[in-house]
């Protein structure tokens, strides 16, 4: 019997823009498997969020950034905000268009969101009261469309 030795090269498969695509994904899904008896839901609104900020970074880490980058607390962190327009400027609405009156629903969840809002009760989510959340269906709308369209992205990303 003869013993064979076989040797692969080396391959370099970049994973982050999969795998933050891929818990994007359970986010919206989680979200669309939630029920509430509440007459408002704060984990709602978290899960459609978290799903937009997971898409953004899989975009932005497909375009090249690097995962440090985009979790650099001080530039992007959890800044929804601030990732749609470095998502913008790398041409995100190339693969899926937002809307200017998405993007407004974007900029209005970022201000619970980026405060954790969404996640620890405080006497300012009483302050701003109901009238400054944003649009729940539009915000679900935009997840969905960008998990849906930077999905062939993420996967030819090598």
């Amino acid at each position: 019997m003869t013993n064979y030795v076989i040797k692969a090269k080396t391959a370099h498969i970049n994973v982050s823009p999969r795998g933050f695509l891929a818990y994007a994904t359970d986010f919206s899904n989680a979200y669309e498997s939630y029920k509430s008896d509440n007459s408002f839901s704060p984990a709602s609104y978290y899960l459609v969020c978290r799903s937009l900020e997971l898409s953004m970074k899989s975009f932005l880490l497909a375009k090249g950034m690097t995962r440090q980058e985009i979790k650099d607390r001080r530039k992007y962190g959890h800044d929804l905000k601030k990732l749609l327009r470095k998502a913008e400027e790398l041409g995100i609405n190339k693969v899926s268009p937002i809307s200017d009156a998405q993007e407004e629903q974007i900029v209005k969840a970022n201000n619970w969101y980026a405060r954790k809002g969404f996640e620890y009760f405080e006497l300012q989510n009483i302050v701003d009261g109901r009238e400054t959340l944003p649009n729940l269906e539009v915000l679900t709308k935009i997840a969905r469309c960008l998990v849906k369209n930077l999905k062939p992205l993420c996967l030819s990303v090598a």
